[in-house]
């Protein structure tokens, strides 16, 4: 999930990041549980709540009170499957550029490593910086 590059999105390939990022912990709960991958990519999606220019950092950033609207279910068309077993929802959101870099921040006013949190009865969300020239790869 992000906001649009300058040539409208990012390509991400759902399978091999999610067999990069979390073979090691599938591997532990696949030896207790029944555990299937799908994935899904939403090209851009709204923040709730804008994020502050924090000079003293050199980036964008969202306290952790704020982060409870984080998902805006009305305007992040998610696919929610309604079963009998339940879902764990990992997202990873790409800020757009203009929100590029962004930090978490903890009640203290530091930034939050890894850069993620819980979202209660859903899942987790990992913020994740674009990699360097993303965004102007995409506009050449």
């Amino acid at each position: 999930v992000g906001g649009p590059g300058p040539a409208g999105g990012v390509t991400w390939e759902g399978e091999e990041a999610a067999a990069a990022l979390l073979g090691p912990m599938l591997r532990r709960l696949r030896r207790v549980y029944d555990v299937t991958i799908d994935t899904q990519v939403l090209h851009y999606a709204r923040l709730s709540v804008s994020p502050l220019f924090v000079s003293g950092l050199q980036a964008h950033t969202l306290a952790t009170s704020t982060l409870h609207d984080f998902i805006n279910s009305k305007d992040w068309v998610l696919e929610a499957h309604v079963d009998t077993t339940k879902t764990l929802h990992l997202l990873v959101y790409l800020p757009p550029p203009e929100y590029s870099p962004l930090r978490l921040l903890d009640a203290q006013g530091m930034p939050l490593d890894p850069p993620a949190f819980a979202v209660a009865d859903w899942g987790g969300v990992y913020v994740m910086d674009p990699p360097e020239g993303l965004y102007a790869a995409r506009a050449a």
